[in-house]
């Protein structure tokens, strides 16, 4: 009977032993549950501060270009040309974007960085001036897609990534075609060819086409295009707004 009861009691302390190690052991099931969702907090940050980034620079880039083109006395001819090559370069950031969007593996992402770096260092022999300012745009460009390409954690962010991406070739596409169609609508702000003379643009130019040598209809592409991204989601989420209102209404009357 006491071999039995200091078995039994034995038993019990073993049992409580196992609940506290379960309850606060290395392995506990709290502690890892805990987290994951601080690692799925942290993630969700990221994204949001590198889409922060990026509507940082659609913003910077629709002020300064149309700063340049209506305003083009406050800049030189060096400053007008680059900007134009830094809008023909952007077709290159767009189909970088729509890669990076679907590779996850890390070592993969570096070699398409550095691929598509290749023509970036092509495009920057173009620039006038020493600054390689197209491979600061594009490192800078490169480094946020990583990073919010990599903060991609479940199937329904990675599809997001690349909804935005193939997004983004559809405005670009839509908005070059739009710019050179309509080119002759498109107004010339400060940037006449009478003035564009006079400050030796066509004589600083190192390469030609329709960008190079019209930039008023670059400038136009630029517009449109970094505006977009930014502009279409307020207008969508506006009549999202006007319509749900409207089917409430609907629905208390």
């Amino acid at each position: 009977m006491n071999k039995k009861s200091r078995s039994e009691r034995k038993t019990n302390r073993n049992n409580r032993s196992n609940d506290k190690q379960s309850e606060s052991g290395f392995f506990s099931k709290s502690s890892s549950t805990k987290s994951l969702t601080e690692s799925k907090q942290s993630f969700n940050a990221i994204r949001a501060l590198s889409k922060m980034v990026n509507y940082g620079f659609s913003l910077f880039y629709v002020g300064f270009i149309l700063s340049v083109w209506f305003y083009p006395e406050y800049y030189n001819a060096e400053i007008i040309y680059n900007l134009t090559i830094i809008l023909i370069f952007e077709f290159i950031l767009v189909h970088s974007g729509v890669f990076m969007a679907v590779i996850q593996n890390k070592i993969a992402l570096v070699g398409f960085a550095l691929f598509y770096g290749v023509f970036a260092l092509a495009i920057n022999t173009s620039v006038l001036g020493d600054a390689p300012i197209i491979l600061y745009l594009y490192s800078a460009t490169v480094i946020n897609r990583m990073i919010f390409g990599l903060s991609s954690r479940s199937p329904q962010e990675r599809q997001e990534n690349m909804g935005y991406s193939a997004l983004m070739a559809l405005n670009f596409m839509f908005c070059i075609f739009a710019a050179l169609i309509l080119s002759f609508m498109v107004p010339y702000g400060g940037l006449t060819p009478s003035y564009l003379s006079s400050i030796d643009y066509y004589t600083a130019m190192t390469s030609g086409g329709e960008f190079p040598e019209n930039p008023h209809v670059a400038f136009a592409f630029g517009v449109m295009y970094f505006s977009m991204p930014v502009v279409m989601p307020i207008i969508v989420k506006y009549f999202t707004y006007r319509y749900r209102k409207k089917q409430a209404s609907k629905v208390s009357a």
